[in-house]
């Protein structure tokens, strides 16, 4: 009884959240001059944090293009309760999705002013994904209304090495979701999300491959329901405060993101997984260099599919460990510092690029809880639960995003190169 209360009690602060906004009817603005209402800014378009109408305000990935139109890269709103490969995470990026090599581009298309479809894709070595949006503005709201399809097949991490099948094959995981959300920006330096989403997650054997049962060659389960489909629907909300003086490529101020997830089972399957996420990042001037400090942590509780595990390890991770080499638990927490140095800039293709030198020190730990997971299968893998990864890099500050070329090692004599783009704080 008390896991129905929680979730009734869950369920009724979801609604309330979205309801907040048709609590009261929204306060007519006094009327005004033709001429001044020409020049009030577009939605979401004043404050310290001007975004796009849909758009995010964090993203620091390669793309082309806006909204509207085709594009090159991801142009989804940030922070998203939405789920999918497309979608940013709130901690350990690329932890739930193999993707470290692809391709990705949109179509936008508005219907009104305030109506928006988006069309995402993505193609890759290990992954490949769609997601439809459709997302409005009700009339005199700032906020928006969502409702999404998405579908992603990948690898995962936490199926690693191969061998899990008994053809030595990796499984992939296909998640199809299906959801229904709001976001608001109450001031434009806090950003809430709120969805219901549907997800039915079952695994292939390969990228084209057929369905597979729910089990590794050892017998010992991947998937919650014992025929290898597992339905969950998910109340999530995810918040993201901004004290920042860029968005882009912060020297000073504050980030944190934050996630709540309540898995209610469907049927046969009993995922009835709490989740918590948070990830919180300083940035301190010392004269020209910059000081980033960072804590990210997770906690989750109930039955947690291998593929629902925190995986650490990775160039957004503890650098000097492979993506998921470290290890992989019910819980985790991880702490970075890194300090970057301008070096002036570089010129290329006719653009004056700055360059900045890095050094770094990340710790992990998955905190114990390896043997926490459904069916103890990451017991197989015997990773270790904690290490530490240190090293250097160059960073190139670009239009496109924060390019980043890192050389880390860790502490079990382990080491990594790594190019990549997008800042990992």
């Amino acid at each position: 009884m008390s896991y129905f209360k929680n979730t009734l009690l869950a369920s009724l602060s979801f609604l309330g959240l979205t309801g907040l906004a048709w609590a009261e009817p929204p306060v007519q603005p006094e009327p005004q001059a033709a001429s001044e209402a020409a020049e009030a800014p577009p939605v979401n378009q004043s404050g310290p944090y001007p975004r796009g109408t849909f758009s995010g305000t964090t993203q620091g990935v390669f793309n082309t293009g806006d909204d509207e139109g085709f594009g090159l890269g991801p142009v989804l709103p940030d922070p998203s309760a939405f789920d999918g490969s497309n979608r940013p995470e709130i901690v350990l990026d690329g932890s739930r999705y193999n993707d470290n090599l692809n391709l990705t581009a949109h179509y936008g298309h508005y219907l009104t002013p305030t109506q928006r479809l988006m069309l995402t894709g993505q193609v890759g070595t290990t992954n490949f994904s769609t997601d439809l949006d459709y997302s409005f503005i009700p009339e005199g709201m700032d906020g928006y209304f969502s409702t999404y399809v998405n579908y992603t097949r990948s690898q995962h991490v936490a199926f690693r090495p191969s061998g899990f099948l008994s053809n030595a094959q990796q499984p992939w995981v296909a998640r199809a979701c299906a959801g229904f959300g709001y976001t608001t920006d109450p001031s434009q330096r806090f950003i809430l999300s709120s969805a219901l989403i549907y997800e039915n997650i079952s695994l292939y054997n390969g990228a084209l491959g057929g369905r597979i049962p729910g089990l590794d060659r050892r017998g010992r389960a991947l998937t919650v329901a014992p025929g290898g489909v597992d339905n969950t629907l998910a109340l999530r909300l995810v918040g993201t405060y901004l004290g920042l003086d860029d968005l882009q490529f912060p020297t000073s101020g504050d980030k944190f993101n934050f996630s709540l997830e309540q898995d209610i089972p469907i049927g046969a399957t009993q995922v009835d997984m709490t989740r918590f996420n948070f990830n919180f990042s300083h940035f301190q001037r010392l004269g020209d260099p910059t000081l980033i400090l960072n804590l990210e942590c997770g906690f989750t509780r109930g039955r947690v599919a291998p593929y629902e595990a925190y995986n650490l390890g990775g160039f957004n991770s503890v650098r000097g460990f492979q993506l998921g080499e470290l290890g992989a638990g019910t819980r985790f927490l991880q702490l970075s510092s890194e300090l970057r140095v301008p070096l002036g800039k570089v010129e290329l293709f006719g653009s004056e690029i700055p360059m900045r030198f890095t050094t770094f020190v990340d710790y992990g730990s998955a905190l114990g809880s390896t043997n926490k997971i459904f069916g103890q299968s990451q017991v197989v893998r015997r990773l270790p639960d904690s290490g530490l990864g240190y090293g250097v890099g160059l960073q190139a500050v670009t239009d496109f995003g924060l390019v980043r070329l890192e050389s880390a090692f860790a502490s079990r004599g382990r080491s990594q190169f790594s190019l990549s783009i997008g800042d990992r704080y």
